[in-house]
C-alpha cells in the first residue's frame, strides 16, 4: 500500500467514525425501573393547590380526572384511577382484584 492509499484509508476510517459519534450520543438513558410523570401532569397542576382536582389532557387528547399531590417538592397530578399495571391479574368493574376462592 502506498502512502496516499495509506492517508486515504486513515481519512475514511476517521471519517466513518465521525459520522457514527452522533448515533450513540443520541441514545436515550438507560430506565432505572422509576417511572416520571409526564409534562401534560406538572402542567395540570401549575395554579392549584395540594389536594386539587385536575383534568390532565394526554398528547393522544385522552381525558384523565387527576388529583394534584407533591412529588420531590412539585405538585404533579396523579390519576384518580390509575391504569393497571402489567401482569397484575384481573380486576373486577371497580378495579379491586377478586379475593381468592370468592364468587366469580
Amino acid at each position: 500500500m502506498t502512502i496516499d492509499q495509506q492517508h486515504l484509508c486513515i481519512l475514511l476510517s476517521g471519517l466513518l467514525l465521525a459520522l457514527t459519534l452522533p448515533a450513540f450520543a443520541d441514545k436515550p438513558p438507560e430506565r432505572s425501573g422509576k417511572r416520571t410523570p409526564p409534562p401534560e401532569a406538572y402542567t395540570a397542576c401549575e395554579e392549584a393547590a395540594a389536594g386539587a382536582s385536575v383534568t390532565v389532557t394526554l398528547p393522544h387528547g385522552e381525558s384523565v380526572a387527576a388529583t394534584c399531590r407533591d412529588l420531590d417538592g412539585r405538585l404533579v397530578a396523579f390519576p384518580d384511577s390509575p391504569p393497571p399495571r402489567h401482569g397484575g391479574g384481573p380486576r373486577g368493574e371497580d378495579g379491586v382484584a377478586p379475593e381468592a376462592g370468592g364468587e366469580q
